[in-house]
């Protein structure tokens, strides 16, 4: 035991990666055991190691956000203990604690910085002096540890100090990086299509196969559409609109929705019904100097389906990436004499994008140790 507070507490500081999965990540609740020494020899050795990592948030023009995540972690490998008396494990475990605490406090003071004007390179000063200055304040309390123990190394001094930084953990919050998003997104889809006509708008034109493309404009649980399908079908029967249009004759189709609808999510699917207002028109593909054109309009209902394959998030934005399917029904295209009920079914590709923040918040939860 007169050997107890030869510690060496190794410390080493990373920017770019954590802890393997074999070695112990600090908690509050963390205890260590003889089991998770290496072997024991002549001194006592901990290998513990503190990891950061920061990320400076333009939020603004000349504002940025701080961000933090550090961890500690303890490596069984490479630590050893004099002998398996319980004060050697009690030591070990106070060293552990004590760095413990120093990540903790860390965190909790970046969160209190807020954002930081002027430059990035500011900000970063600022976090390098932050996390010197509580390198030095836990160096200084390990060197008071030391010199406590060296002069009564007993349980008594041991107790003590475990009781001390156990009572500075708890008073020092906890911080944790939370992200908010706005309840604002855009989304892109593009896709085919192909709309079945019925009534008398099927004795006069052919079905049609069309590329889709559409946006959407979300709050919250609500969705506007704009959804587009341009096409080509044929003419089955001569009719005379605005001019003669014989069987056979090629024609392009644009049908145009504006629609509503009401988001209903479940884990990676998201149901949308919708209803809107829907345009539909037929020309014939036509030289500059043809004047056909049939337009028709009446109102829209379906149903939208999209599958979530994908998330990618950043400091900026978030974006959903889907497959989607789309069912509609024009019940009319109120074309006079051509009218008749549309069925438009379409599968696309998209993503939908919104607003990120991150930031550093105090978790909500109150630790017991």
């Amino acid at each position: 035991m007169s050997r107890l507070y030869q510690v060496i507490s190794l410390l080493v500081i990373s920017v770019s990666s954590f802890a393997q999965s074999n070695r112990i990540i600090w908690t509050p609740s963390t205890e260590l055991s003889f089991r998770n020494f290496s072997e024991v020899t002549t001194r006592n050795y901990l290998d513990i190691q503190l990891n950061f990592n920061y990320q400076i948030n333009p939020i603004t023009f000349q504002r940025f956000r701080p961000i933090v995540t550090s961890e500690v972690v303890f490596d069984p490998r490479h630590s050893t203990l004099e002998s398996e008396d319980p004060r050697n494990l009690k030591y070990a475990q106070i060293i552990f604690d004590m760095q413990g605490y120093a990540s903790r406090v860390l965190k909790y003071k970046v969160m209190q910085l807020g954002d930081i004007k002027d430059s990035p390179q500011q900000a970063q000063r600022i976090l390098d002096d932050l996390y010197a200055q509580v390198r030095q304040n836990t160096n200084q309390m390990q060197n008071a540890f030391e010199q406590e123990l060296t002069a009564d190394p007993s349980a008594a001094t041991l107790q003590r100090w475990a009781n001390k930084v156990a009572e500075l953990i708890k008073q020092t919050p906890e911080v944790e990086v939370v992200e908010t998003f706005t309840q604002w997104s855009i989304g892109l889809y593009t896709g085919i299509g192909r709309n079945f006509f019925l009534g008398k708008t099927k004795s006069y034109f052919t079905d049609a196969t069309s590329f889709n493309l559409g946006f959407s404009f979300d709050h919250a649980k609500s969705r506007i559409s704009f959804d587009m399908n341009l096409g080509g079908n044929k003419t089955r029967d001569y009719f005379y609109k605005k001019g003669d249009w014989l069987p056979g004759t090629k024609t392009n189709l644009a049908a145009i929705e504006l629609t509503y609808g009401r988001k209903i999510q479940r884990n990676h699917w998201v149901y949308i019904p919708f209803v809107g207002a829907a345009v539909n028109e037929f020309t014939p593909r036509k030289n500059k100097d043809d004047d056909r054109i049939l337009i028709g309009y009446g109102p829209t209902a379906g149903i939208e389906i999209c599958r979530i394959f994908k998330i990618k998030s950043d400091y900026q934005e978030r974006a959903f990436f889907f497959y989607k399917a789309r069912l509609s029904v024009n019940p009319t295209n109120f074309i006079s004499g051509l009218s008749g009920t549309h069925i438009n079914l379409r599968i696309a590709v998209g993503f939908d994008a919104s607003k990120t923040r991150r930031g550093m918040a105090i978790v909500k939860k109150n630790d017991t140790i």
